[in-house]
């Protein structure tokens, strides 16, 4: 049984209105949408084929997605945090 990754991802607006949540953890990875919501669901369909591509990984899935508050240390004009878990 793997053992559980929890990730990072925030995400920030840019200058034309677009949603990008990008994963700390995972350099070049990350998704985009009209909301929050949108970029965060095509970053969870991006995640498998990125750890697939990047890591050589395919039986991983997400097994949990939390808002955070608390942005700790990252001091990006983010718009939101989630943590992620993978098993």
């Amino acid at each position: 049984m793997s053992q559980e990754r929890q990730l990072s991802v925030t995400v920030t607006q840019d200058e034309d209105g677009t949603f990008i949540a990008k994963v700390h953890e995972f350099p070049g990875c990350f998704a985009g949408g009209p909301t929050v919501d949108e970029a965060m669901s095509t970053l969870l369909q991006v995640i498998p084929a990125y750890l697939e591509d990047v890591e050589g990984v395919a039986d991983l899935r997400i097994t949990n997605v939390v808002p955070v508050d608390d942005p700790g240390e990252d001091d990006s004009p983010a718009v939101a945090h989630r943590h992620l878990a993978l098993a």
